[in-house]
């Protein structure tokens, strides 16, 4: 199939496949993610032996996932895009919880660690803007450190935490609060339109909605039913664009 789009509408497009793709990393809209990739797909985390090609086994290991990872901040500091490509750069606070072995294969701290990851995502999309790989490089660190990242001074933390008070450092700090008080989950919060909350918008912003998903719900059968997932706004208010891609 010929597309007649520009290159940077390509760009644009495939930076709006990929918002949603993280926008429905959920419980609840995991097919909503998994749909968006390709007739094949490549799933790789290089840094815990996992490679898969099986789109069913990918839902798995993400359902697996929201089990294990209490997430407490992320701090999104860039995404850009560049011809089939798309990259992300991430920070995310979290809590290993759970049978991590089972559900975290490779992951090299156990439960019940306080980790401050960063975790770049390249996405690869073909023509007709399907993500046929994604690979997730995961840079697994103790949160009491040493860490001395290099971010933005505007880039902001959006919390997920009811009592943690906010960490110190650059940017503006966003607090979820989550029904029943538990750390949001992996989910919709993990990313979503993290990217791009210092764009102006006319809708209303994302740290005004509930988030409360993943392992915290999961625990208590009684909350099942409350758990809802972020409601990011749309692609058009949520993608990191650079001028220019960064030169290599």
């Amino acid at each position: 199939m010929t597309t007649t789009l520009t290159p940077e509408q390509i760009v644009e497009r495939n930076l709006g496949v990929v918002d949603a793709h993280f926008h429905s990393e959920n419980p609840e809209d995991i097919d909503n993610a998994i749909a968006l990739y390709g007739d094949s797909i490549v799933w790789e985390v290089p840094a815990r032996g996992v490679l898969l090609r099986d789109k069913a086994a990918v839902k798995d290991a993400y359902l697996k996932i929201f089990e294990s990872y209490q997430i407490h901040s992320l701090t999104p500091i860039r995404r850009f895009g560049s011809g089939n490509f798309v990259v992300d750069d991430t920070v995310a606070e979290l809590t290993l919880v759970g049978d991590v072995e089972r559900n975290v294969p490779g992951c090299p701290l156990p439960a019940g660690t306080k980790v401050s990851m960063r975790i770049v995502h390249i996405f690869e999309l073909d023509d007709e803007g399907r993500i046929i790989r994604e690979n997730g490089y995961e840079l697994w660190r103790p949160a009491e450190g040493p860490i001395d990242d290099d971010i933005p001074a505007d880039a902001p933390t959006i919390r997920f935490d009811r009592t943690r008070p906010p960490r110190a450092g650059p940017g503006p700090r966003i607090r979820h609060r989550c029904p029943g008080g538990g750390p949001g989950g992996y989910a919709a919060a993990l990313y979503g339109s993290a990217a791009g909350l210092s764009v102006a918008s006319s809708r209303k912003p994302a740290w005004e909605e509930p988030a409360c998903i993943g392992a915290a719900s999961r625990q208590r059968s009684s909350s099942r039913r409350r758990r809802s997932s972020a409601r990011w706004p749309g692609p058009r208010n949520s993608v990191f664009r650079p001028a220019s891609p960064p030169s290599t």
